[in-house]
């Protein structure tokens, strides 16, 4: 995954732009007090909401990305899973797609991170601002070594979840945190975390964790990972081990949230 930093400006500047113009769109909407917002506090809205909505945009296109990529690679050979393979290989193509999905996510999870900063701690928390950061770096490892497709792949289906998150957040904060679809949206979040956070993201660690004889070769002549330096490789799999980690401590909170029973809120209802 060579990244060029041009693309990756361009990418930051593209969600960028669509933030302004998420922002511009509820700004227009806050102004009716009508279906939309329904006892809603529009002024949150406004500030956080397009944060929100470019999260929904992005889960929807890296997700899905995520997605194909899993079932494109998943009868490749281990070495062309680890180490994308030059143009020789008949997974070259497979395995270099998710060169320009990495450049998807690592210039919306930049573009992220600005936000969160500037408006901390109303977007994350120290939790979501270390995500991020070892995400970053995770990718900008892989992405200069060409290495982890098989990996990257399986851990962006996990963007899978957040699409229902993004929609539970819009529910709650357009005034609808009593209804039917909020309680549906949860159980859908709850549902789609485990499958994607927790279950393929662990059978994708066991999958390293079985092919580690490859892994070990790193930095050796004649290794698929001949040219990468052990320590970083080592680095991205402890980020790895530790996001999924995190993923765990946030499954028990969320499997909380989804059967609590959702008391119903006024105007100024507070944001779970």
């Amino acid at each position: 995954m060579t990244l060029v930093s041009l693309p990756i400006v361009g990418g930051v500047l593209a969600w960028e732009a669509l933030y302004t113009l998420s922002r511009l769109a509820l700004r227009r909407a806050a102004k009716f007090d009508g279906v939309l917002l329904n006892g809603a506090d529009a002024e949150k809205l406004v500030k956080q909401g397009p944060s929100y909505a470019i999260a929904f945009v992005h889960a929807c296109l890296v997700g899905v990305a995520g997605l194909v990529h899993v079932c494109t690679l998943l009868d490749a050979p281990a070495e062309a899973k680890i180490a994308i393979p030059d143009d020789s290989s008949p997974w070259h193509v497979a395995a270099t797609a998710t060169e320009y999905t990495n450049v998807a996510f690592l210039s919306w999870l930049l573009y992220d991170l600005g936000h969160i900063i500037m408006s901390y701690p109303e977007l994350g928390g120290a939790d979501t601002v270390a995500h991020h950061l070892g995400f970053i770096a995770a990718s900008l490892i892989c992405g200069k070594y060409a290495i982890l497709a098989f990996p990257f792949a399986w851990l962006t289906t996990g963007e899978l979840s957040s699409i229902a998150l993004n929609i539970r957040w819009f529910l709650i904060n357009t005034g609808r945190g009593d209804s039917g679809a909020l309680r549906q949206a949860q159980l859908l979040f709850a549902l789609l975390f485990l499958v994607t956070r927790v279950v393929v993201y662990g059978l994708g660690l066991a999958h390293l964790a079985i092919h580690r004889d490859v892994l070990l070769s790193a930095g050796r002549p004649g290794s698929v990972l001949a040219g990468v330096p052990p320590p970083l490789l080592w680095a991205v799999l402890v980020l790895l081990v530790g996001g999924y980690g995190l993923n765990l401590v946030w499954m028990r909170k969320i499997i909380r949230m989804a059967t609590k029973p959702r008391k119903k809120e006024g105007k100024k209802g507070k944001k779970e």
